[in-house]
């Protein structure tokens, strides 16, 4: 789904964050096509002279997640100023949608990226090691509650 694309560049974000919390500088380079294999993208840490203070890292302690419907209200100004704000990488942008059309052809783009991806033996052998019971409490992976599976089947 295209919450799994999101979700990925979420935690690519998130540890660029974090390893400049903690005093590291992070690059990150998306590998050409011919060269991926189980790999697509190559993270290097080094260590920074200072630690890069940054109110996002207590975002990624704090956060929770859920899948109820999203509410139809518009994000304030605000919260737009701070998303286009924290961008990593030059090459990337962040654009707000409003209009029905537009969000119908960004969804039909995301559902033909996730067959397309989804054909990936490897990426789906990847997925299934990230997969967590419902009842789990380790605090990495996917919890099966997550992709809408109830707690008791």
């Amino acid at each position: 789904s295209s919450d799994l694309f999101i979700s990925i560049g979420c935690a690519w974000a998130n540890c660029e964050v974090a390893a400049e919390h903690f005093g590291y500088s992070i690059k990150s380079e998306i590998l050409p096509e011919d060269e991926i294999e189980d790999v697509a993208v190559k993270i290097t840490c080094t260590k920074a002279k200072t630690a890069k203070k940054n109110d996002l890292f207590a975002a990624i302690t704090e956060r929770k997640t859920n899948r109820f419907p999203h509410t139809s209200e518009e994000l304030s100004q605000q919260i737009i100023s701070l998303c286009t704000g924290q961008m990593f990488d030059q090459n990337m942008s962040v654009h707000i949608i409003n209009d029905a059309v537009r969000k119908k052809a960004a969804a039909d783009i995301a559902a033909d990226v996730a067959e397309f991806v989804y054909a990936d033996p490897v990426f789906k052998k990847e997925l299934q090691e990230w997969l967590r019971p419902v009842s789990t409490k380790e605090k990495d992976g996917i919890a099966l509650f997550d992709a809408g599976v109830p707690a008791k089947i």
